[in-house]
C-alpha cells in the first residue's frame, strides 16, 4: 500500500523551533566557554542548546501498517561531544521503535506519540504523532484534488469507514500527504450525511441545535444545516456532555452531522480556514480507518477526555 510520496521519505523529528537552554554545557569544556580565541566561544549560544526541531513533518505523519520508518533527529551544537538519544513509543502494540537506532515498525492501525530524548543529562526531548492506516486502496490525485495555497489541508470523509482523512500538499501538487485521520459519527442512515465536494464555511464556537436543544462545540457548516462538530452538550458548558452519544462516534449515530472528538473538532477548527475542500464519498474506497475513541462509562464525568478546558482531574 502506498499512503503517498512523501511519507515515504526519510523522517526528520526536530522541536517547533525552539532552541533549548540546558543546565549543562554540551560539548563545550570550561576553558572552550572562557577562551575569547575558542572558535566555541565565538558562537556562544550555539554551545548552550540542542535544537530538537520537526523539519518536514510538522503535523506528524502517517504509515502503513507493516511498514518500517528510519527516525531521524537534529542536533545542535553541531560539534557537541555527546549525542546519544534514545527513542521511544506511547504504544508498542500500534507502533515501536528501536531505542537506539531510531528505526520505526508501524503494526496496527491507531496513533502513537514517538519521542526522543537527549542523553547528555538534560533530557531535553521532542516528540511527533504518528498515525498507523489500514488503507487498502492508493489515493487518486484528482483535479478537485489539485493544491489550492490559500487551503492548508484537504479533508476526505469515507462515510462506511466513520472516518476523515486529512491531506496536506505533497510534492506533486496534489493534496496527497496524508497527516492525520478522525474517528467519526455520520448520519444514522447513510443518505442522511450526502456525499459530495463541498466548502466548510460558517462556524459558532457554541452552537444549540434546533431539534432536541443540544448543544455542541467548534461547528462548522458544510451544507444546508449539516456540520462538523464536537460531542453533544446540555448546557454551554463543556462538563455537561451527552456520554451516551459519544459513546456513538465512530458509528452511525447523528442526523447528517459528522460529530467527532473535542481535540479532533478543535484542529479542524485552528487548521482548517473556510473554504477547506471537505469531500464525502460512499463505501471506503480508500480504507482508512480511525480507531473510535474509547468509550466512556455512563456513570463517568460527562466530559470529553479529549478537551483541553475540561478534563478529568480526579
Amino acid at each position: 500500500m502506498q499512503i503517498n510520496k512523501r511519507v515515504s521519505k526519510q523522517i526528520t523529528i526536530t522541536i517547533n523551533c525552539l532552541i533549548l537552554l540546558l543546565t549543562t554545557q554540551i560539548g563545550c569544556s570550561k576553558k572552550d566557554k572562557d577562551s575569547s580565541s575558542s572558535p566555541i566561544a565565538a558562537n556562544n549560544s550555539a554551545c548552550d542548546g540542542v535544537l530538537i526541531s520537526k523539519l518536514e513533518n510538522r503535523y506528524g505523519f502517517a504509515i502503513a501498517a507493516g511498514d518500517k520508518k528510519q527516525m531521524t533527529v537534529g542536533i545542535k551544537p553541531e560539534n557537541a561531544t555527546n549525542k546519544a538519544v534514545k527513542w521511544s513509543t506511547s504504544d508498542d502494540s500500534i507502533a515501536e521503535v528501536d531505542p537506539n537506532t531510531g528505526l520505526l515498525t508501524a503494526k496496527s492501525a491507531g496513533s502513537v506519540k514517538v519521542t526522543v530524548t537527549a542523553l547528555d543529562g538534560s533530557d531535553v526531548s521532542d516528540s511527533c504523532t504518528v498515525w498507523v492506516v489500514s488503507g487498502t486502496a492508493e489515493w487518486e490525485n484528482l483535479p478537485h484534488r489539485k493544491v489550492n495555497q490559500s487551503f492548508p489541508f484537504y479533508l476526505y470523509f469515507e462515510r462506511d469507514a466513520f472516518t476523515i482523512s486529512v491531506y496536506a500538499p505533497g510534492d506533486d501538487e496534489y493534496y496527497s500527504y496524508l497527516v492525520k485521520i478522525i474517528s467519526c459519527s455520520r448520519g444514522r442512515t447513510a443518505n442522511m450525511t450526502p456525499t459530495g465536494i463541498f466548502k466548510i464555511d460558517k462556524r459558532k464556537r457554541w452552537y444549540q441545535f434546533s431539534i432536541g436543544k443540544y448543544w455542541t462545540q467548534y461547528c462548522i457548516r458544510y451544507t444546508g444545516d449539516i456540520y462538523l462538530h464536537g460531542p453533544l452538550y446540555r448546557k454551554m458548558s463543556g462538563d455537561t456532555m451527552h456520554i451516551n452519544e459519544y459513546n456513538r462516534i465512530g458509528t452511525p449515530g447523528t442526523s447528517g452531522c459528522l460529530a467527532m472528538p473535542t481535540a479532533d473538532i478543535k484542529w479542524i477548527w485552528e487548521n482548517c480556514p473556510n473554504g477547506t475542500t471537505l469531500e464525502i464519498v460512499a463505501g471506503s474506497p480508500v480504507g482508512m480507518v480511525a480507531p473510535a475513541p474509547q468509550r466512556i462509562p455512563l456513570d463517568g464525568p460527562a466530559i470529553d477526555p479529549s478537551d483541553p478546558v475540561y478534563k478529568e482531574t480526579s
